[in-house]
């Protein structure tokens, strides 16, 4: 009797370490499912931010090129300005040239 006492209790044993056997696979599984889906996360971010970074130099770049023109509309407005003074006082000058031989 003990012996079959034993045997049962060998047999529930063995049937337990194979259950606990079979839920530690299937822990590894999906550790190793998790494990891919983080190290895909990871490349996914990296590449984000070495497009964000990318975007951030273009827009400075832009920004630049924008104050450069900035820069230069405003110059050419000044020069521009000048140019219709110059031309004002020209126009002056001949008027008073066009009366001084009336």
């Amino acid at each position: 009797e003990k012996v079959l006492e034993k045997e049962q209790e060998l047999s529930r044993m063995k049937h337990k370490v194979a259950r606990l056997e079979a839920e530690q696979e299937k822990l590894n599984e999906q550790l190793k499912h998790e494990s891919a889906e983080k190290e895909q996360h990871k490349h996914a971010l990296e590449a984000s931010e070495q497009e964000s970074r990318k975007l951030s130099r273009e827009l400075e770049d832009t920004k630049s090129h924008l104050r450069e023109q900035d820069s230069q509309a405003h110059q050419l407005q000044e020069e521009v300005g000048e140019l219709q003074d110059r031309l004002m006082a020209a126009q002056a000058a001949k008027l008073q040239v066009n009366e001084l031989y009336e």
